[in-house]
């Protein structure tokens, strides 16, 4: 509905609710003032993962930059035990991913839960993903155990990797990072046991990345790191591991871990590149390396629950904001893509139709270059409430809220004031559009028959002065974000 409104005072209510029988007593006060800028670079989104488990349609890589833009980095896998035979020594390089090579081999080792075969082929898989983002993360895992049993040899083992990442690195030359190993002390993975046994794997890997750059000599030359294990405590034991490691040519390029654990803190997220640098720092390395989460996400406890995406789409909003100013921290949601049993974190479910999550991704890819100063008396020092981000430029402003609150069901009103306006929306109308992502806009998970993605709830013409204020009431665990920019 567009609606046309004459000359009005600049503080008059801009969007009015009708009054909630269920709205907290006192309403959260959230100001804006666009006339100060803050200079820290704001990073909220370009690292992603597609499946390895629920392999992604061919055209989803194509989805991702035609919706949201091109990736800086796109990770994805390579299973060492589909791509090379240990009883034949035969490598199958254009492997069919998921399918079970080893189908009555007792001696074969099992890891983790089997994946969904689709017919899809490793080499349409990574073009897909080279083809449509910056550059390419590969995770490299599988034959640890047997390489811990002794059925194949350390030196075989870097040579099947050291091959595998020679080959791939000539057919995609954006691959650009090798992550070793994957959560190496979870049972369903490598099933190291404990995080010691992994700096023996990483070496191996470390020194073949190293003979394949300098025997390909690349113009974009690859890099290594790890552990990919759990919150900062396994990447902290890793980098104790390389400093006593007294190799002249080690390298560690990026650290990397993961995190599902943030319901009731996710402000954590904005002290890990300071906890990460004091290891670093300690260890005597360089504390400008990237930092990658190579997988984060909200809805962990509650991932087959399809109403919990739009949980996931108000957590992982939150952990982009609170990770937004690191100048080293990359955040890397899980996932783009799954089968229904991870439907809480997808952002395309199985028919490719954009869920809630994605459609929050979609908002974060609004935003405009500069942040402006915003605050909410709503937001507690866990990082649970109302949060807010504004941001704007030459044409427009953003103002983004979300409500997070996962233990609560009352609705909570909102009061926004906006002040400072630049000068080129002073004193003339402008068009404001909202945007919302609750129960019932934005969720093609709960709404029967709606259209998927980012759905526009209002555009209302309002002539201004300098200020702006309105009111808006959000349920828990809801986004809303305004555009505001001359017609």
């Amino acid at each position: 509905m567009k609606t046309q409104l004459g000359l009005t005072i600049g503080l008059l209510p801009l969007f009015l609710t009708a009054p909630n029988l269920f709205a907290a007593d006192d309403p959260v006060t959230v100001t804006v003032d666009a006339s100060r800028t803050l200079d820290t670079p704001l990073r909220l989104w370009g690292y992603v993962n597609v499946s390895r488990r629920a392999p992604p349609p061919v055209e989803l890589c194509a989805r991702i930059e035609q919706e949201y833009g091109r990736p800086e980095v796109t990770r994805c896998w390579l299973m060492l035990d589909e791509m090379w035979d240990y009883r034949t020594d035969a490598y199958r390089f254009n492997y069919e991913i998921n399918k079970d090579y080893y189908e009555g081999d007792p001696d074969k080792r099992r890891y983790g839960v089997v994946g969904t075969v689709t017919g899809l082929r490793y080499y349409d898989y990574l073009a897909s993903a080279s083809e449509h983002s910056e550059t390419v993360m590969m995770n490299i895992r599988r034959y640890e155990q047997e390489v811990l049993a002794g059925v194949i040899t350390w030196q075989k083992w870097k040579d099947v990797f050291k091959t595998a990442v020679r080959h791939y690195k000539q057919r995609c030359p954006n691959l650009r990072y090798i992550e070793v190993l994957n959560e190496p002390t979870a049972k369903n993975q490598s099933n190291l046991g404990n995080i010691r046994h992994y700096y023996a794997f990483y070496r191996q890997a470390y020194e073949a990345i190293n003979e394949v750059n300098a025997e390909l000599k690349p113009e974009l030359p690859l890099m290594v790191g790890g552990s990919s294990g759990f919150r900062t405590t396994e990447a902290i034991h890793l980098i104790k591991d390389f400093a006593r490691d007294p190799r002249p040519d080690k390298r560690l390029d990026f650290v990397s871990f993961h995190h599902y654990w943030l319901q009731k803190t996710p402000a954590e997220i904005a002290g890990w590149e300071a906890e990460i640098d004091t290891a670093l720092a300690k260890a005597s390395l360089p504390t400008d390396l990237p930092v990658f989460v190579t997988e984060i996400g909200y809805a962990n406890a509650w991932k087959s629950d399809p109403e919990k995406n739009l949980w996931q789409a108000v957590g992982m909003t939150a952990f982009q904001y609170h990770a937004r100013h690191a100048q080293d921290l990359r955040l890397f949601p899980w996932v783009q893509y799954h089968s229904p049993e991870q439907i809480a974190f997808v952002q395309f479910d199985t028919k490719m139709r954009m869920t809630p999550f994605g459609a929050a991704v979609k908002m974060l890819r609004m935003h405009k270059a500069k942040e402006v100063y915003a605050s909410s008396s709503g937001l507690d020092n866990s990082g649970t409430g109302v949060g807010v981000l504004a941001t704007g430029d030459d044409t427009g402003l953003i103002v983004q809220l979300w409500n997070l609150q996962p233990g609560d069901s009352s609705h909570q009103s909102v009061d926004i004031s906006i002040r400072g306006l630049p000068q080129h929306l002073q004193n003339r109308e402008l068009r404001i559009q909202r945007y919302q992502i609750d129960a019932k806009h934005s969720n093609c998970l709960a709404v029967p028959n709606s259209a998927s993605g980012l759905e526009m709830a209002d555009e209302q013409s309002k002539t201004v002065r300098s200020e702006l204020s309105f009111s808006i009431d959000m349920e828990p665990m809801s986004l809303v974000l305004w555009t505001i920019a001359a017609p």
